[in-house]
């Protein structure tokens, strides 16, 4: 399956560049206009990637002190409740 969306993915970027559709141009950005959504945005990810390296390092702590099967069925509940919340 993922060699045939692969394919398709390039016949479709070989179509394009014949019909005339340019795909490898130089990326330019305004930073006037980024601005104000990197000052919203930027919290956004930190808090993103703290709550990754929380969530991780409870697993690795919690399977130093008790059994796999005990930290596979806390990280399965803590993954449940946070997709529920």
């Amino acid at each position: 399956m993922l060699i045939y969306i692969a394919l398709e993915s390039v016949i479709g970027i070989l179509n394009a560049e014949r019909s005339g559709i340019a795909f490898w141009r130089p990326l330019t950005c305004n930073y006037r206009v980024i601005n104000p959504y990197l000052r919203f945005g930027g919290p956004l990810v930190l808090n993103g990637i703290a709550y990754w390296v929380l969530s991780l390092s409870d697993g690795c702590f919690l399977s130093v002190r008790v059994s796999t099967d005990d930290t596979a069925n806390h990280i399965l509940s803590y993954q449940l409740a946070g997709s529920i919340v």
